[in-house]
C-alpha cells in the first residue's frame, strides 16, 4: 500500500537503489545488444537454447499497451515486467518502441509492469530520464498503487497505458525520482547540454552541380529546419566562399537548405538560389534527413544549389528554362477542398501550394475558413503540392502542438505529400472536393512527430489512385440484419496487433464488395461488420482479420499496396464478433463450414428451413455423394450431421462449371500447402483435404511428405503411411526438404556460433554439414538430380561486420564433389532459392526490392556468366516450379499465384490468381510435385 507521500518517496528511493545497481546493467546490456543486433552471432549453449524453447512453449499470451509522455521521444523505452510488488525480480523486457507502442509475449501469471524512458540515450537509467509504472497516473498522488496484471494462458490483455510520470533528478548530489512537473536540470546536465551542442552537428559542402560553372557562394547560408515543409528552423551558419560549412545541433533529425542571397540585401528574393540536401532535380526529387547522435558530427554533407527563385514567387530549376507565366483567366483551374481532422472551429490556418517537391517556395497560399474550407485557382500548366499548416495556439510561429498535413499522404513525417495533377483547361472535371488530412505535430523539442490519434480516412479520396479491394465474407455466421446494404469499418495498420490503426467507414452490398485508397505501403487489414443493424460498433458485431479465419488465434497476413495499382482479392472472412465493451473479441464456431467449403468447394445446393424454432442448413454436394446438416447457434453454426450416398452423375452438356486457367484441374499437379496452421493436400482428380497440423510441407517425387508440426517437431510420411517424427525439438531444425528421390532431407539448426546446414539420409539417420564459413545458412533447396543442394548464407567467421548489413546471398553445395560454388553473391538481399526441374541453369529466388519480396529467375549461358530477370513487380515469395518448367506458383498477400510464360522466355509473364473450384487458394509455403 501507497500510505503517505512520505512513505511512497521512501519506498520508491529504496527502490531506486535497486535500480542504480541493476538497472545500469539492464541499461547496459540492452544497448550492447541494440548496438550489436547485427554485428555478431552470440553464443548460445544447449542449456539457454532448450529453456529459450520452453518459454517459446510457455509464453502464449500477450500484453499490449502505450506508454504515453506527450511530446517527448519514446523510441528509447523499455517496458520492463516484473513477478513481485518490491519490482527486484525481472521477468522479461521489450525495448525500442514505436511511438509509444509495446506489446511482449508472457507466461500466464501475474505482472508489474514499469517503463523507463532513456532521454539522453545513454543507455545508461541516470539523470533526466523518466520512469512510469502501470497504475500511477501521478507521481504526487500518495493514494494511488501500482496495478497488476493478470493474464491466463492463451490471453490477450490490451490497451495497458503507462503514464511517464517521474525523472530522476540529482538533488544536491543525490539521486531522487521526482514528479515530472516539479523536474528540474542540474547544473551538470546543463552543461552536458552544451557540451553536447558544441559536439554534435553537421559539416559539408556547398555544391553548383555537375555542368555548372564554379563560382564562389558569397553570402551563402546553411540552415537546418526539423520538418520538410521548412517551417520551423532550428540553427543556421554562414558558409565560407568555397562552400564550407558547419553546423553545431543538439541531436535529432534536420533538413538542410542553402541559399545565396546574390543582391546581398538579407531576404530571400528574386534571383536568389537555393537548394536542399538531397534534392537535385527540382521536379522530381525529396529532401533527404540527416540524422545527428549526441557527441557526434555528420560529416561529408554536399548541399547541391539547384533552383533559382524567378519573377513569379516560383523556384525554378537552374538547368532548365524558365517556365513562362500563364496570367490568362482562360488558363486557371479552380481547386478547392478541406482540411480533416479538426475537432473543433479554427481561427488560424493556412494551406500552401508549391509546385516543387522540395517544398522550398509556396506560390499560392489559402486562408482556411472555420469549417476547414480552403480554394485557389492554380495555372494548368504544372502539378501542385498542397501542405496544410494550422496555427493552433494562434502564437503566429511554428511551435509545439501546431498541426500540419499534406494532400494525399497519410503520413506527412514519414511520406512527402503527393502531386495534384491538373486537368485540361476544356475538362467537365472538377476538383471541388480535395481532402487533406492533418497527420503530424511539432513537439516540444520542434520535431515533427506524427500525431496521437490517427485521423478517420475519408472515402472519397479521389487523389489516391493506389488501394485494396476485396469482400468482406459473412456466409459462415447468421446475421439478424436484414438489410441489402451493411456498415462495415476497415481498419489498417502496419502492426499485426492493430494498436495504430487507420480507420475506414464504408458501406458494402449483398455482395460484400468493397474497394478503398491507400498510400503505397504494406499494412494490416481488419473488418469489422455491423451484424445487428443498429448502426453503432458493438457487442455481437462481426470481426474479421485479413489472411486468418482465426482472429484471435491465427496470424493475419501482411498486405502490399503499389502506386498507382489496387492490390485486388483482400477477401476478409467474418469470424469473430466482439463480447464486451473494451474490445475483446471470441471467435464464432461455424461448424467447420471454411474447412469443408476448401475441401469439397461451394455445395451444389443450399437449403434453409425451421424445424421448430431451430434454423437448419443443408450443403447438398451431390456429384461428391456427401451433404452436410447445420443448425445455428445464434450468430454461428454447429454440424450436426454429415450424410454420405452414392454421387449422382452429371452428363456433361448441363454443367455449368468452367475452369479458368488458374484452375488446378488444368495444371494437373500435387499441391501442399499451409494456412492457419494446417497442412493441406490437393490431388489433380479433385480431392482436397487437410492432412495434418504445421506448416512449411516438402514433397519427394516417390510421394514423402516432411513438414514442421505445430510442436516444432518435423514429421515424415510415406506415401499412403501415417506420419512420423524424423526431427524431434531437440535437433533444433527449420526450413526442413526433401530431396526428389526421397532418400535425404537439407535443414538448417541453430548451433552454439551460427547456424549450419545439415543433411540427414533417411534410412539410416546418419548426418553431414554443409562446409561453409558463413555466419548463418539456411533455405536449402535441392536440384532435382538430388545432388545440388542450393541455400542462402550471410556473413562470414572473422569478418569486421559479420551480419551487420543484411544481405544474403544464394551458394550451391555439389555433394559428390564437396565443392560450393556462387550463384548470387553482392549486395543485394536473396533469399529462398529453388532450382527449375528441366533445366539446372535455371534457379529461382526472391530478392528484397524497396523493403518487399519479388521474385528473379538467374539463367547461366554455355559460359557459365550469369542473366538475371525480374519476374514479379508487385510482391512474391516462397516460389516453387511447375512439374514441367513452364512458370511458378508463388505466394503473395497471402494468397498463391500462378506465374507461366510461354516457349521458355520470360519476357512476357502472365500472373494469375490460383484457384480451386473457382475460389482462390489462401495459404503460404505451397510446394509441388507431378502424378504421385
Amino acid at each position: 500500500m501507497l500510505c503517505s507521500q512520505s512513505t511512497f518517496d521512501r519506498t520508491f528511493v529504496f527502490e531506486l537503489s535497486f535500480f542504480s545497481e541493476n538497472l545500469l546493467f539492464l541499461f547496459v546490456i540492452l544497448g550492447m545488444l541494440v548496438n550489436n543486433a547485427s554485428a555478431t552471432t552470440p553464443t548460445i549453449d544447449l542449456e539457454t537454447q532448450e529453456r529459450q524453447q520452453e518459454f517459446k512453449e510457455k509464453a502464449n499470451a500477450k500484453i499490449r499497451g502505450r506508454v504515453v509522455w506527450p511530446e517527448n521521444d519514446l523510441t528509447h523505452t523499455t517496458v520492463q515486467l516484473y513477478v513481485d510488488e518490491q519490482l527486484k525480480i525481472a521477468y522479461t523486457s521489450v525495448v525500442q518502441l514505436k511511438d509509444g507502442f509495446f506489446e511482449v509475449l508472457v507466461e500466464a501469471g501475474s505482472y508489474y509492469i514499469v517503463a523507463f524512458v532513456d532521454v539522453n540515450q545513454t543507455a545508461v537509467f541516470d539523470f533526466g530520464d523518466g520512469m512510469g509504472i502501470y497504475g500511477v497516473n501521478d507521481w504526487t498522488d500518495s493514494a494511488q498503487e501500482k496495478r497488476i496484471v493478470e493474464i491466463s494462458s492463451g490471453q490477450i490483455v490490451e490497451n495497458i497505458k503507462i503514464e511517464i510520470t517521474a525523472r530522476l533528478a540529482d538533488l544536491n548530489g543525490q539521486q531522487k525520482m521526482v514528479p515530472v512537473g516539479a523536474y528540474q536540470p542540474s547544473k551538470s546536465q546543463m552543461f552536458q547540454s552544451q557540451l553536447e551542442l558544441i559536439s554534435s552537428g553537421i559539416s559539408g559542402q556547398l555544391s553548383w552541380g555537375e555542368g555548372l560553372p564554379r563560382i564562389l557562394f558569397e553570402n551563402a547560408l546553411v540552415m537546418a529546419y526539423s520538418d520538410a515543409s521548412w517551417n520551423y528552423k532550428v540553427a543556421q551558419t554562414v558558409a565560407s566562399n568555397d562552400g564550407q560549412f558547419k553546423l553545431n545541433i543538439q541531436r535529432g533529425k534536420y533538413y538542410l537548405m542553402a541559399i545565396v542571397d546574390k543582391n546581398q540585401n538579407n531576404r530571400f528574393d528574386t534571383g536568389d538560389y537555393v537548394g536542399a540536401f538531397g534534392i537535385h532535380n527540382l521536379r522530381s526529387d525529396f529532401p533527404t534527413p540527416v540524422f545527428v547522435d549526441p557527441n557526434q558530427f555528420v560529416e561529408g554533407i554536399t548541399v547541391e544549389i539547384s533552383g533559382r527563385k524567378s519573377k513569379n514567387g516560383r523556384i525554378t530549376p537552374i538547368k532548365a528554362r524558365l517556365l513562362s507565366s500563364q496570367t490568362a483567366s482562360d488558363s486557371m483551374i479552380s481547386v478547392s477542398g478541406k482540411i480533416v481532422g479538426l475537432k473543433q472551429e479554427i481561427e488560424k490556418a493556412l494551406v500552401l501550394a508549391y509546385t516543387s517537391p522540395a517544398l522550398l517556395s509556396a506560390v499560392a497560399v489559402s486562408e482556411v475558413r472555420a469549417d476547414g474550407r480552403f480554394s485557389f485557382s492554380f495555372p494548368s500548366d504544372h502539378a501542385y503540392y498542397l501542405l496544410a499548416s494550422v496555427d493552433v495556439d494562434q502564437d503566429g510561429t511554428y511551435s509545439s502542438g501546431d498541426m500540419m498535413g499534406g494532400y494525399g499522404t497519410l503520413d506527412l513525417v514519414n511520406d512527402p505529400p503527393q502531386a495534384l495533377t491538373l486537368p485540361p483547361v476544356n475538362s467537365t472535371e472538377q476538383l471541388n472536393n480535395l481532402q487533406i488530412l492533418l497527420t503530424a505535430t511539432y513537439g516540444a523539442d520542434g520535431q515533427l512527430v506524427p500525431m496521437a490519434e490517427i485521423p478517420t480516412v475519408p472515402i472519397n479520396l479521389d487523389s489516391i489512385l493506389n488501394g485494396i479491394s476485396g469482400r468482406i465474407l459473412t456466409n459462415d455466421i447468421y446475421s439478424a440484419e436484414t438489410t441489402e446494404y451493411r456498415e462495415v469499418l476497415i481498419s489498417v495498420s502496419k502492426t499485426d496487433d492493430f494498436s495504430q490503426a487507420i480507420a475506414i467507414p464504408i458501406d458494402v452490398g449483398s455482395d460484400g464488395y468493397y474497394k478503398i485508397p491507400l498510400m503505397p505501403e504494406d499494412y494490416y487489414v481488419m473488418a469489422v461488420i455491423d451484424l445487428n443493424g443498429d448502426r453503432k460498433a458493438g457487442i455481437n458485431d462481426g470481426v474479421g482479420v485479413f489472411g486468418t479465419r482465426r482472429p484471435v488465434r491465427g496470424k493475419p497476413q501482411r498486405v502490399s499496396v503499389y502506386k498507382d495499382q489496387i492490390t485486388a482479392n483482400i477477401d476478409i472472412q467474418i469470424a469473430a464478433v466482439f463480447n464486451d465493451l473494451r474490445g475483446n473479441i471470441t471467435e464464432i464456431e461455424v461448424g467447420h463450414r471454411p474447412e469443408i467449403r476448401i475441401q469439397y468447394g461451394q455445395p451444389d445446393d443450399v437449403y434453409q428451413l425451421k424445424r421448430g424454432s431451430r434454423l437448419m442448413e443443408e450443403w447438398w454436394y451431390w456429384k461428391m455423394g456427401i451433404g452436410f446438416v447445420f443448425e445455428s447457434t445464434g450468430v454461428g453454426w454447429e454440424l450436426k450431421d454429415e450424410k454420405k450416398f452414392k454421387a449422382k452423375s452429371v452428363a456433361e452438356t448441363t454443367q455449368q462449371f468452367q475452369t479458368s486457367s488458374g484452375e488446378l484441374t488444368q495444371i494437373g499437379v500435387h499441391l501442399f500447402y499451409s494456412y492457419d496452421g494446417v497442412i493441406w493436400a490437393y490431388l489433380p482428380e479433385g480431392s482436397h483435404q487437410p492432412i495434418g497440423l504445421g506448416n512449411s510441407p516438402s514433397t519427394s517425387l516417390n510421394g514423402q511428405l516432411i513438414y514442421q508440426n505445430d510442436q516444432g517437431e518435423v514429421m515424415i510420411s510415406k506415401k499412403g503411411k501415417n506420419a512420423v517424427v524424423f526431427l524431434n525439438r531437440r535437433d533444433f531444425a527449420t526450413d526442413a526438404t526433401v530431396s526428389p528421390d526421397g532418400k535425404q532431407v537439407a535443414f538448417a539448426r541453430q548451433l552454439t556460433d551460427r547456424a549450419r546446414i545439415f543433411i540427414r539420409d533417411v534410412a539410416s539417420g546418419y548426418e553431414i554439414s554443409v562446409p561453409s564459413m558463413a555466419l548463418e545458412m539456411g533455405m536449402p533447396a535441392w536440384n532435382i538430380t538430388s545432388e545440388l543442394l542450393a541455400y542462402v548464407g550471410t556473413g562470414e567467421i572473422g569478418s569486421k561486420n559479420d551480419t551487420g548489413k543484411v544481405t544474403r546471398n544464394i551458394y550451391s553445395y555439389d555433394l559428390k564433389a564437396n565443392r560450393i560454388d556462387s550463384i548470387s553473391v553482392g549486395p543485394t538481399d536473396d533469399t529462398t532459392p529453388v532450382w527449375s526441374p528441366v533445366d539446372v541453369r535455371r534457379l529461382a529466388f526472391c530478392r528484397l526490392e524497396n523493403g518487399r519480396q519479388q521474385i528473379w529467375m538467374i539463367e547461366f549461358d554455355d559460359d557459365g556468366q550469369p542473366n538475371e530477370n525480374q519476374l514479379t513487380q508487385n510482391g512474391g515469395k516462397s516460389p516453387v516450379w511447375l512439374p514441367d518448367g513452364s512458370g511458378l506458383v508463388y505466394e503473395n498477400n497471402g494468397q498463391l499465384w500462378l506465374a507461366t510464360w510461354a516457349e521458355n522466355s520470360v519476357d512476357q509473364v502472365e500472373f494469375i490468381p490460383l484457384t480451386i473450384n473457382g475460389q482462390n487458394i489462401f495459404g503460404y509455403h505451397p510446394s509441388l510435385v507431378p502424378e504421385l
